[in-house]
């Protein structure tokens, strides 16, 4: 099979591994670069040869793996001999004869999460997480296949069950598995042609985990972050070891937290503008609260919440209360300069469970005399982080968190 020979109508190389991709109009290498038009689904299924490299010394290399990955050589693999290249072949590379052809349809698995981005989150008991870390891997004296991949944490995470690795184009590079006694360390082993780091070239992966079911692994309140991810390899050309350190400092890593039960969304459940009405029990805002449960015990109820208040015009708020959507139940909440504060919700009010829960807040308003223009707007504090408290405390019925991974969510913005 001679490399470059093969050029399809598109001018791609399939023995290189290229392939035309409608989308962008180029040929691509589908495990390098992302095209949606090669990702009709998350299990697209590619024809290619697996021909081995005929040369005319007799000498033959392999073109893929055992596993059927296509083995991407970096020069003439018939130029080189021992490791070495041999230098009359280099300045005249011989021809490569072709041998019957052999059909593999392989299997390219493909991440079925289009979200690839980093945030501080809750990882859900019995699913794969959120992208945890991104890497970036370069090679300047020549192109390595990666032997492993090692991932360690800052802390145990005793629920996580596997790593999963992704190539920036979505695809599946591997899993790995528990490495060390503590807890902390993952490790991946790749088979040659699994991963190679190009030449010059720089090669970006990303990283989920998967967590067991509560009660089965799986532990409610355990912090994860990814401290480093180390690649060691053999390099094509000199078959010397390797071994580097591959987070992307370009971006902050985030710090989550495993629980039985996860918010989907936060959002404001009233109009963007209303007319502000001066009297008792007056609306002031309602927010849409959403959410999954992880294993039939599990909860997902809110215990408190905090809220800022921002008012002109000499308007006054008083004696706020919180309630249900269609329930006729509310609790009173305490208004402090501008925060209103709903502390120790009941769980008739604050139970979001495995669906969604309208809350709607309401108080005697008041507006000065003898002014123009009024407004009134309430909005839930952000969030917070795992080790920074927000405008939410909930439980999953195991722990009780003092955070949601949201921003500030403005409620209705009332004019008067």
């Amino acid at each position: 099979m001679c490399v470059g020979c093969d050029r399809d109508s598109h001018g791609c190389i399939p023995s290189a591994g290229y392939l035309w991709c409608e989308t962008s109009q180029q040929c691509v290498r589908p495990w390098e670069v992302s095209c949606p038009s090669l990702q009709s689904s998350s299990s697209s299924k590619i024809s290619i040869s697996c021909d081995p490299y005929l040369c005319k010394d007799g000498n033959s290399y392999p073109s893929c793996t055992r596993q059927g990955s296509r083995i991407s050589y970096f020069m003439d693999p018939c130029a080189l001999n021992g490791g070495q290249i041999n230098a009359s072949s280099a300045s005249s590379a011989p021809s490569l004869s072709s041998a019957s052809s052999i059909p593999v349809t392989i299997n390219i698995i493909t991440d079925p999460d289009p979200d690839h981005s980093l945030r501080s989150t809750f990882l859900k008991l019995g699913s794969v997480s959120p992208v945890l870390a991104w890497a970036k891997a370069y090679s300047d004296p020549e192109p390595i296949a990666v032997r492993h991949i090692t991932m360690t944490f800052d802390s145990a995470i005793r629920s996580m069950q596997q790593i999963i690795l992704y190539t920036e184009g979505g695809f599946l590079i591997g899993r790995g598995t528990l490495y060390s006694a503590d807890g902390r360390i993952f490790k991946m082993d790749l088979s040659k042609g699994d991963l190679t780091i190009p030449y010059r070239n720089s090669t970006r992966f990303y990283l989920r985990i998967l967590t067991g079911e509560y009660d089965r692994g799986g532990t409610s309140g355990e912090t994860a972050h990814v401290s480093s991810i180390v690649i060691d390899g053999t390099g094509l050309w000199s078959f010397a070891d390797y071994s580097s350190e591959t987070i992307d400092t370009s971006v902050v890593l985030p710090t989550s937290e495993t629980a039985r039960s996860v918010f989907n969304n936060i959002s404001n459940a009233g109009p963007a503008t209303d007319v502000l009405a001066p009297g008792p029990g007056r609306s002031l805002g309602s927010f849409s609260f959403s959410g999954t449960l992880g294993d039939p015990n599990a909860k997902l109820t809110l215990t408190s919440l905090l809220f800022s208040l921002s008012v002109s015009g000499g308007v006054t708020v008083s004696n706020p209360q919180i309630a249900a959507r269609g329930s006729g139940q509310s609790t009173a909440c305490s208004v402090i300069n501008s925060t209103i504060s709903c502390p120790a919700l009941p769980e008739y009010i604050g139970s979001i469970g495995n669906s969604s829960k309208i809350l709607d807040l309401s108080g005697d308003i008041a507006i000065a005399s003898n002014v123009n223009h009024a407004s009134l707007n309430v909005s839930l504090n952000p969030g917070g982080t795992v080790t920074s408290p927000g405008a939410a405390s909930w439980t999953d019925g195991t722990t009780t968190f003092q955070w949601i991974p949201y921003d500030r969510v403005d409620g209705t913005n009332y004019q008067w």
